[in-house]
């Protein structure tokens, strides 16, 4: 594992992923007889932001680990596709309550979670956009061979 190879962008995703994934852990929503965080909330939606948490947080693990860059640009792809649908959930479940029968109200990890999801996408599409890598190693020279001695005409091939 070389950290050297880290960028900020992908030190930043890493850890809005983990705090993405503690944000799950928060009050999400006021119920009547307490709170509900984002695992009694939701059905497949925390299970899809758990996901989107882990891939984040691989993102930066795997980029100290490779000496190639293309499996850490894989995995940046997928963070950043992963994290667009999140956004979408995201957002839907902050503008609508879910079971709304029961939940009175949105709590502060709701709040918590949407900047998580942002926070991770911005960093994650940024990481995804930077062309540099440090830490790489680069490919030994190209030895240039000698040219072959001169041939004389006169003697056949």
């Amino acid at each position: 594992m070389d950290v050297h190879r880290l960028r900020t962008p992908d030190s930043l995703t890493g850890l809005f992923g983990l705090l993405l994934l503690g944000s799950l852990f928060a009050p999400w929503y006021d119920m009547s007889d307490g709170t509900a965080d984002a695992w009694r909330s939701f059905g497949f939606i925390d299970l899809w932001l758990a996901l989107t948490a882990l891939l984040a947080m691989a993102v930066p693990l795997i980029t100290a680990t490779r000496e190639a860059p293309a499996l850490p640009v894989a995995i940046d792809v997928l963070t950043v596709w992963a994290v667009v649908v999140s956004v979408v959930l995201v957002v839907v479940r902050l503008l609508a309550l879910p079971n709304a029968e029961f939940v009175t109200g949105r709590h502060w990890g709701v709040y918590a979670g949407v900047a998580c999801v942002a926070g991770t996408l911005v960093s994650s599409w940024w990481a995804l956009r930077k062309q540099d890598a440090p830490g790489i190693k680069l490919p030994p020279p190209v030895q240039a061979m000698p040219a072959p001695p001169a041939r004389d005409p006169s003697t056949p091939p």
